[in-house]
């Protein structure tokens, strides 16, 4: 069996002061992370977690600071988060039907010292698969989040060589 992993690094690291306390929760169970002075390197070995579960005391207490558009990813989010039992201790978010990257949009909108975010991911295979390797490399920026992958590359290469995949 082929296992795949999508190791991901985030750069530059972001100062904790530019986050606020639900984005660094959501975004610390998102990825792993490792404190860098006053700033936080987040990377996955795997790639980024898709399902997270966070402490409920933690998530609510970060919520009652936050400020949202009701309207935005986070506010599904939050909405999700109310969904949960009651009695629960932690809470289960799904964000595979959204992206992550909005919570570094809202970071860099807000900073004084980011202009952009790069996210990085490695495709890998155990298997020498075709499938299996490449990967893709995300701009992040107050106003856009825009990425692309080997195979865009390769494509974007390919024509400017005059040359038309099969």
């Amino acid at each position: 069996m082929a296992d795949y992993h999508s190791p991901t690094v985030v750069d530059p690291v972001i100062p904790v002061a530019d986050m606020n306390a639900l984005e660094r929760l959501l975004i610390s169970n998102i990825f792993e992370y490792d404190e860098e002075g006053d700033n936080l390197y987040f990377h996955h070995w795997a790639g980024a977690e898709s399902v997270i579960s966070v402490n409920r005391q933690e998530f609510e207490a970060a919520l009652a600071n936050a400020h949202y558009d009701e309207n935005s990813p986070l506010a599904q989010l939050v909405e999700q988060a109310k969904g949960a039992p009651a009695l629960a201790e932690e809470i289960e978010l799904d964000l595979s039907e959204m992206s992550f990257e909005f919570l570094f949009q809202n970071i860099i909108r807000r900073s004084s010292t980011l202009q952009y975010i790069l996210v990085i991911t490695s495709f890998m295979c155990t298997k020498m698969r075709f499938d299996g390797f490449g990967g893709m490399a995300t701009v992040i920026t107050a106003d856009k989040i825009a990425g692309k992958s080997t195979h865009d590359i390769i494509a974007e290469l390919l024509d400017e060589a005059g040359i038309k995949e099969l």
